[in-house]
C-alpha cells in the first residue's frame, strides 16, 4: 500500500491511492478495475449511511486512473441551480483536447438544491458523453429518475453482506498501520475497535490513532469491554467530553438508531432525568426523519442530553 507520508493524520496517511487498497470484496474491485482498463467510466451512484466507507477515495481513483478530465462539486457548497446551469453545463459542452474521458464527480449529493437535483436527470441526458459519478449519504434524497441512470454500489449492503470477508481485511490493514507507526499493541484489542466502528474503515482509524499517541495502543474502558458506538456516545456525554462526542458522532452508521438504543438504556439515568430525556429523544427521533444532516441532529440531541441529564 502506497503511504501518503506527508501526512499526519492517519486517515490522510493511509487513504487508499489504487483500487486494490480500497477495503472491498475482491469482485467488486474487479468491476472498478475494468472500467480503468476500458478507460471508460459509466455513471455511478455510491452510496451508505454514513462517511468513511471509500466513496470518495473510489470515485477520485476512477478518475486518476484513466487520466479524465474532471469537474468536482461539493453538494454542502455548491448547492445552487445555478451551479448546474453554468458549471456543469458549461464542462459538458466544452471538448476534450486528447480525447480523454470526462467526468463530474458530485460529493454528498443529496445536498444539492431541489431544483439542482430536479436537474440532474435531464443532464445525464444531454451529455452522453460524459461520466457522472455521485456520492450519497442518504440515498432517499436521491431523485429515482436520476438513481435509475446509474449504475448503484451500495457500500451499506457490501460491507454486511460481506462482513466476515471484509472483517479479515481490516484487521490487516490496522496491523499494518499500527507495525508501520511503530505502535506496540496487543491483537485482541484490535476486534474490539472493528466491533465498535464497523463499517467505518475511517472511524477504526481514527480510533487508533486517538488512542496510540502514547506510542502503545490503550483503549478505554468502554472499547476494552466491546462496547459498540452508541455505548461510546452515552460514556462522552456521561463524562461530559464534547471533543470525544463530536468526533464519535463522524462515524455513526445510524444516526436515528440511537434514541431507540438510548430509550432501551434509561436505567443510565437517575429517575429524576429520565422524563425530560425521553422528551428529548422524541423531540429528536422526529426531527431525524426529515433532517438535512443527521450527524448534526444527533449531536445536538446529545448536546441536550449533556446538559440536563444526569447519570447514576
Amino acid at each position: 500500500m502506497k503511504i501518503n507520508e506527508n501526512e499526519f493524520v492517519w486517515v490522510e496517511k493511509y487513504r487508499p491511492q489504487t483500487i486494490e487498497d480500497i477495503l472491498l470484496p475482491q469482485a467488486i474491485k474487479e468491476t472498478f478495475k475494468k472500467y480503468i482498463e476500458e478507460n471508460q467510466i459509466p455513471n455511478i451512484l455510491l452510496t451508505s449511511n454514513s462517511p468513511g466507507l471509500g466513496k470518495t477515495s473510489i470515485a477520485k481513483i476512477l478518475v486518476k486512473d484513466t487520466n479524465a478530465d474532471m469537474l468536482m462539486l461539493n453538494g454542502n457548497m455548491d448547492t445552487g441551480v445555478d451551479i448546474m446551469r453554468s458549471r456543469v453545463i458549461d464542462f459538458c459542452s466544452s471538448a476534450s483536447f486528447d480525447d480523454s474521458p470526462r467526468v463530474i464527480l458530485i460529493d454528498e449529493c443529496e445536498n444539492l438544491s431541489q431544483n439542482s437535483l430536479g436537474s440532474l436527470k435531464a443532464t445525464i441526458e444531454s451529455f452522453p458523453n460524459v461520466s457522472f459519478i455521485f456520492t450519497a449519504n442518504m440515498i432517499n434524497k436521491i431523485p429515482e429518475p436520476v438513481r435509475n441512470r446509474m449504475l448503484h454500489f451500495d457500500f451499506d449492503e457490501i460491507y454486511f453482506k460481506n462482513k466476515q470477508e471484509l472483517g479479515k481485511l481490516v484487521l490487516k490493514r490496522l496491523m499494518f498501520i499500527l507495525e508501520n507507526e511503530n505502535i506496540e499493541y496487543n491483537k485482541n484489542d484490535l476486534p474490539k475497535i472493528v466491533k465498535a466502528f464497523y463499517p467505518s474503515t475511517r472511524g477504526m482509524i481514527q480510533a487508533l490513532q486517538r488512542f496510540s499517541s502514547s506510542g502503545k495502543l490503550e483503549l478505554n474502558d468502554s472499547l476494552k469491554e466491546g462496547a459498540n458506538i452508541y455505548n461510546l456516545l452515552i460514556d462522552s456525554i456521561k463524562d461530559k467530553n464534547f471533543k470525544e462526542m463530536r468526533s464519535l458522532v463522524n462515524n455513526v452508521v445510524d444516526c436515528g438508531g440511537f434514541y431507540e438504543y438510548m430509550f432501551k438504556n434509561l436505567d443510565i439515568l437517575e429517575d429524576q432525568s429520565k422524563p425530560e430525556a425521553i422528551l428529548i429523544l422524541a423531540k429528536y427521533q422526529d426531527m431525524d426523519s426529515s433532517a438535512r444532516d443527521k450527524m448534526i441532529t444527533l449531536a445536538a440531541c446529545l448536546v441536550e442530553l449533556m446538559s440536563k441529564s444526569k447519570f447514576v
